[in-house]
């Protein structure tokens, strides 16, 4: 009886050695997943930024191209217009 008692501590042993393993793999597994998580969701909020501004450039563009084919006198007064900063010239006028 003795032998099987020392067997069956010696079988605990090694499957408490076991489980402490796998709960440390799982807690590295768990650490790697958060900062995956976290490195995604700030690529994502990256890429939407991009959008955003990819999006204000194709509208600056397009605004541009509609005031360049604009005739000239109009196309300074579109140009005040669109930013108050810009005054027209007398020679545009």
């Amino acid at each position: 009886m003795h032998d099987y008692v020392t067997l069956m501590e010696e079988k605990l042993a090694e499957m408490e050695s076991r489980a402490r393993i796998a709960e440390s793999l799982l807690e590295k597994e768990r650490r790697e997943n958060t900062y995956l998580l976290n490195s995604r969701d700030s690529l994502l909020r990256d890429n939407a930024q991009l959008a955003t501004l990819l999006a204000s450039m194709s509208d600056l563009i397009d605004r541009a191209r509609a005031i360049k084919s604009l005739p000239k006198e109009e196309e300074a007064h579109a140009l005040a217009a669109a930013d108050p900063a810009v005054q027209p010239t007398d020679s545009a006028l």
